[in-house]
């Protein structure tokens, strides 16, 4: 069985404004942060530009080439419970 689920884009575009924040802060351009997290720069240019969503698995990647822990990630981060 696959699940699907419905994207929120106005999340996935302000998940990719923290991403990009969290980058610059780390000192990191989009192909270092790539390299380290063993993805493809693009990818990560999608996700900044909020075109992309994160898998899992693609998340817990950027949080360990970041050096932080995925409740970290999202301190000071809220969803919109009323959409």
């Amino acid at each position: 069985m696959c699940w699907r689920v419905k994207t929120n884009q106005k999340e996935v575009e302000r998940f990719g404004k923290l991403l990009k924040h969290m980058r610059k802060d780390a000192g990191l351009t989009q192909a270092a942060l790539a390299f380290e997290a063993g993805i493809g720069r693009r990818t990560i240019q999608q996700i900044e530009a909020g075109t992309q969503a994160l898998t899992i698995n693609l998340f817990f990647s950027i949080a360990r080439a970041l050096h932080i822990q995925p409740k970290d990630f999202f301190e000071g981060f809220e969803i919109d419970m009323e959409e």
